[in-house]
């Protein structure tokens, strides 16, 4: 990545993050990450005697004379809170429970602290709070759903034991995805979201089965994650169609995708290309738009000409054949011997691992010290300690990754630790 075209950066803040809701956005997180705990057992047992009831947040001191509220009591006794708030904050209880369902409370909150990874944890909650309009009930029934389908479908050990995993196993179908070119992530776009490039050409439906294209996809879109870091939290997708036929359409894999992100990955889609759609393209677009959420809807964009891609994406990061800079061709890099070595050393491993729970811990307590806190300064000394806590997790995530994720062509060619430069560089 050229300084050349990282100084094209431009950082936004969205609305909607941590460090910029409004007092009812914080509200409801408050009332996201109380459900939870209590779910989990985080919650203290001497707090335990009122869940359905809310805190007040961090209004001004005349607002909140207008409006307050209060979760475990405090500040209110249980027989004073509204029966339409008992109520509410039952059901969204029970959305969250009905959900989960069989889990138990520790194996959740470790799915929860996993799913995490180098992300900051109330981000992580305001994703689905975004993604149902701010409807608590909804965004806890979307949240649980999606650790359960984690859970599931083993999301996490796709990209922790990848394509060691695959290759122990002899699993020729999942790495001739990785060799095939039909989808890498390279460079990144004006906002420094890194692109997922899709070229579709070189799908052939016939190659692989259903469940290695699944496991393909994750293994990008966790990968993907792993390349944000706040305040950008969205990735690019460019769909390359130049030499797409009727040969290469596949609707499962699309409609497993739409799926991903409209119901597991909320948030995480900052656009959408569509380059160059052949004229057979368009029956099948007029199927596809069908099963995609109006949000998601609004970020796809029809390209048609290097200039269209150049909006979105530098010269830089647009392949010579497309019109655009970049010499870039994908090659699959074999792995290398010894690579996965510190997944030996199980004593660093468990010691970080240790440390991670600790973290874990001082931030569950410390979010339950800000779910209690009834006045301005206290709500925010208790979200800055949050805030410290989040950046240690983070550390502590790259410090335990080579120990904890066998290592992909990501980190062989070299992307992830070129976004990590990025980040050092740039996101001051």
């Amino acid at each position: 990545m050229t300084s050349d075209t990282t100084a094209k950066i431009e950082l936004i803040h969205e609305p909607g993050r941590i460090d910029n809701i409004d007092s009812d956005q914080e509200q409801k997180l408050k009332d996201m990450w109380a459900q939870i705990l209590l779910f989990t057992g985080d919650i203290p047992h001497s707090l335990e005697a009122t869940p359905s009831t809310l805190t007040s947040h961090s209004e001004d001191e005349e607002k909140k004379k207008k409006k307050k509220r209060h979760l475990f009591g405090i500040g209110k006794n249980k027989a004073e809170a509204p029966p339409k708030e008992e109520k509410k904050h039952t059901q969204e209880a029970n959305a969250f429970k009905e959900v989960m369902k069989d889990l138990e409370p520790a194996q959740a909150a470790k799915l929860i602290f996993m799913m995490i990874k180098a992300d900051h944890p109330d981000n992580l909650l305001l994703r689905f709070l975004r993604a149902r309009k701010w409807v608590v009930k909804d965004a806890l029934h979307m949240f649980g759903n999606t650790i359960y389908w984690r859970h599931e479908n083993k999301v996490d050990d796709i990209l922790r034991l990848g394509e060691r995993v695959a290759f122990e196993n002899n699993d020729e179908e999942f790495l001739t995805q990785l060799r095939s070119n039909k989808s890498y992530i390279w460079g990144h776009d004006f906002r420094g979201r890194p692109i997922v490039h899709v070229k579709t050409y070189n799908h052939d439906p016939k190659a692989q089965g259903e469940k290695s294209m699944e496991d393909f996809t994750l293994y990008i879109i966790e990968t993907a994650r792993l390349c944000l870091k706040d305040p950008v939290d969205t990735a690019a997708v460019f769909f390359d169609l130049s030499n797409f036929s009727m040969a290469n359409m596949d609707y499962g894999p699309v409609k497993f995708m739409i799926h991903c992100f409209a119901n597991h990955f909320p948030e995480c889609l900052g656009f959408l290309l569509i380059h160059n759609a052949p004229w057979v393209f368009t029956g099948i677009w007029n199927v596809i738009k069908g099963w995609i959420d109006p949000v998601v809807a609004s970020k796809i964009k029809f390209t048609k000409t290097t200039e269209d891609v150049a909006k979105f994406i530098p010269m830089e990061y647009i392949e010579k054949n497309l019109g655009g800079n970049s010499d870039h061709t994908y090659v699959y890099i074999e792995p290398k011997e010894g690579e996965n070595d510190l997944m030996n050393d199980t004593a660093t491993r468990d010691k970080l691992l240790a440390a991670h729970d600790e973290l874990t811990a001082k931030f569950i307590n410390a979010t339950v010290d800000w779910i209690k806190s009834d006045d301005k300064a206290t709500n925010q000394k208790t979200q800055s300690i949050k805030n410290d806590i989040a950046a240690q997790l983070m550390e502590n995530y790259w410090q335990s990754d080579p120990y904890i994720r066998s290592r992909g062509i990501f980190d062989r060619n070299g992307t992830i630790d070129d976004f990590k430069k990025l980040h050092s560089e740039n996101w001051k």
